[in-house]
């Protein structure tokens, strides 16, 4: 019975263990959705206009995923790249309010995407998704 229950704990603390994981692999999403952000309002103090930025990487996954600053559209227009290597994907789209920046994920490879949205009058602050969601 006793090795029943040390079995049991050891599944309990390497699953929250990797839960952890995963979401601290989510928080890029926030990081890099709110710098994309600021770049959008620098951008306009210095051009008068946003920047529409087409979703790139096209495609999130488990892995991570070079940065091609020459292939990112938009975002090499307003001058923002991130730290390295992503999981996410980014995008701005542009409305008559200003813009909307969308950062999706999906850390754990369900298919199901991890969302942050920040606009032009608020961060992103916590996901759009529930909290299992990576």
């Amino acid at each position: 019975m006793c090795v029943l229950v040390v079995s049991g704990a050891t599944n309990f603390l390497i699953e929250q263990n990797n839960q952890m994981v995963i979401s601290a692999k989510r928080t890029e999403l926030k990081v890099n959705t709110n710098g994309i952000r600021l770049s959008q309002l620098a951008y306009y103090q210095q051009y008068g206009s946003y920047v529409e930025c087409t979703p790139y990487p096209r495609h999130p996954g488990k892995a991570t995923q070079q940065w091609e600053t020459h292939q990112s559209g938009g975002f090499q227009v307003i001058d923002w790249a991130p730290y390295g290597d992503v999981r996410g994907s980014y995008s701005v789209s542009l409305s008559e309010e200003g813009f909307t920046v969308m950062g999706i994920s999906d850390v754990d490879g369900d298919g199901v995407y991890a969302t942050y949205i920040a606009t032009k009058e608020q961060e992103a602050e916590k996901p759009q998704t529930p909290r299992d969601v990576y």
